[in-house]
């Protein structure tokens, strides 16, 4: 389950974002559910309509009274049957997953919020089939402890058209156990932490274009410098030196220019995914990968059951798989060994890649799908890497419907890194 959560100013960025959302969903045939304040469906059509949200067969629109106050009143019970049962109906379509936004706003009116946020956490466990939801939150109407409790029980947060991973998640289980949540003072000093971030994240996005250039600029130069330098002195001892260089830079050039290309193709290619076969992706990752592997005299081992099917788009899995094995092979040491394996969990299939590498610090780890981000691992293994390749895997992963991460316990300790792909 992608749980997410969004803290909203005004309704018409509640109503922007649910469209987005919800836009997302029908272009990939999801059966997608928008839940508005009670007494608000019709409106809330009208307002969808005006951001381009056309009425299909495959959206419904309905109020709180239908989903959450079906009876009367707020259950936590009922409202997740509710939404297992329409689970299981998208699966029984055909349907690749389930897309759902609803706004909160009528939450404050029947004062739920302690059982409410109870009931935000046990969503998470919702299978087997993929569902996505995003809760909208009106930011004025939260009170300290109910912001507290709903940062907590959300995976992913929103704010700004952006999505990231929400550091402050605490897992179901973990939540029935009473594990312990920062104050709800903490809660509004890393909101507004977040909100900071945001911020730098968007800034980031517009310059995007200023740090291609420099991307490109350093091996241009070393070619034009190096491509003068052999035509003033042809016959200059360290000409074979030079030429290398040459091919070197030029290479990363190329490299540079695959990644945008594939960046520009991610989420263009048709809605509906077929059913794949992941060990013959696996199989076929690892051949690509041989050259590789024997010029640094590491070894592969993978692992697969030949019954493993994903609903995914192949050229899409292989780019990650691809980008992947490049990464562990990078920071794993000369004769150093990769692990590849993948299994079905509930709904999903879990692919993993783990280096014998020298693992990733606690600073690195928040970070490393960040685009042009490099730790100190990756810098040092590959001094002119781009950056690009684990930030398209997410890209790719998130597109298909899957999750994608990395675990590692520190230096010296290797890292594995994991992807999830809805099950076929």
């Amino acid at each position: 389950m992608q749980h997410t959560c969004l803290f909203y100013d005004d309704a018409d960025e509640a109503t922007r974002a649910a469209a987005r959302h919800l836009k997302e969903g029908l272009s990939r045939g999801e059966r997608c559910i928008y839940v508005a304040v009670p007494g608000g469906a019709e409106r809330a059509r009208r307002q969808l309509a005006a951001c381009g949200v056309s009425a299909k067969k495959e959206l419904r629109v309905v109020d709180a009274r239908q989903v959450y106050l079906k009876r009367g009143h707020f259950s936590a019970d009922a409202s997740l049957e509710l939404w297992r049962e329409t689970i299981e109906k998208a699966g029984a379509e055909g349907r690749p997953g389930v897309r759902a936004a609803a706004d909160m706003a009528w939450a404050y009116t029947w004062r739920v919020e302690d059982l409410l946020i109870p009931y935000e956490s046990e969503v998470n466990r919702l299978a087997p089939l993929p569902a996505n939801g995003l809760c909208l939150y009106p930011r004025d109407r939260l009170p300290p402890h109910t912001l507290q409790g709903t940062l907590c029980a959300h995976p992913w947060i929103e704010s700004r058209g952006m999505r990231r991973e929400n550091p402050y998640y605490i897992a179901p289980d973990e939540f029935r156990r009473g594990a312990r949540a920062p104050s709800a003072e903490e809660m509004l000093e890393r909101l507004a932490a977040l909100d900071r971030a945001f911020a730098f994240q968007a800034a980031k996005e517009r310059e995007v274009l200023p740090i291609l250039a420099h991307q490109f600029k350093t091996p241009l130069t070393a070619i034009a410098g190096f491509a003068e330098s052999l035509l003033r002195h042809p016959r200059a001892k360290e000409r074979v030196e030079f030429l290398l260089t040459i091919q070197r830079h030029a290479g990363r050039l190329a490299h540079l220019v695959d990644e945008l290309l594939v960046l520009g193709r991610v989420g263009t290619s048709p809605s509906d995914a077929e059913a794949i076969g992941v060990r013959t992706c696996l199989a076929r990752a690892a051949r690509d990968f041989e050259h590789a592997r024997r010029r640094k005299a590491s070894s592969l081992v993978w692992s697969c059951s030949p019954e493993l099917r994903a609903r995914a788009r192949r050229g899409e899995v292989h780019q990650v798989l691809q980008s992947l094995l490049e990464n562990a092979l990078s920071v794993t040491p000369k004769r150093g060994r990769i692990i590849a394996a993948a299994s079905r969990d509930g709904g999903m299939i879990e692919v993993s890649v783990a280096d014998s590498g020298p693992g990733i610090t606690k600073q690195d780890l928040p970070r490393v799908f960040d685009r042009f981000y490099r730790g100190r691992a990756g810098r040092e293994a590959d001094p002119m890497g781009t950056g690009l390749g684990l930030y398209i895997a997410r890209r790719i992963v998130d597109g298909l419907g899957g999750r994608i991460w990395v675990e590692s316990d520190g230096p010296g300790a290797g890292s594995t890194f994991r992807f999830t792909l809805p099950a076929a």
